[in-house]
């Protein structure tokens, strides 16, 4: 044990499986984070500033209603 460093203490220990028998048992995610990003469609409907301001007018106002919900039951419970 004296041999061991410090890195390979600390390792999880993981029985060693293939590549694709660890995809097949859903240990493995079907693509990277990062991939999935990269190739997502480009949508041009959504790059207008007008478009923008009414997705954020609209996220605005719902948070507005649940922060007023909240409220109301804070207010409630006193």
């Amino acid at each position: 044990m004296s041999n061991m460093n410090k890195s390979q203490l600390s390792r999880p220990v993981t029985p060693d499986i293939s590549h694709e028998a660890a995809k097949k048992m859903g240990l493995l995610p079907e693509r990277s984070p990062r991939h999935s990003i990269a190739k997502k469609p480009h949508n041009k409907e959504n790059e207008s500033p007008k478009k923008a301001r009414e997705i954020l007018q609209s996220l605005d106002s719902k948070v507005t209603a649940q922060n007023q919900k909240i409220d109301d039951n804070v207010q409630r419970l006193k």
